[in-house]
């Protein structure tokens, strides 16, 4: 499937989660000081493995 993630187009497998999309964007998903977003919506740490990504989303850091 085909998302934005950080303001760039990426290619993700079917039924990608927000973890994968961290470890496509070069993020450790271990690391502290990571955040995510989809569509406006942030993720918390422990829900990134059961995230499931839609191809309509955009992923990005939120802003503030």
């Amino acid at each position: 499937m085909t998302i934005e993630l950080n303001g760039r187009t990426v290619e993700l497998s079917p039924g990608a989660t927000v973890a994968d999309a961290v470890i496509e964007a070069g993020a450790d998903r271990d690391s502290r000081g990571v955040a995510v977003a989809v569509d406006g919506q942030v993720i918390r740490r422990v829900d990134w493995g059961k995230t499931k990504l839609r191809r309509i989303a955009k992923h990005q850091p939120p802003s503030g």
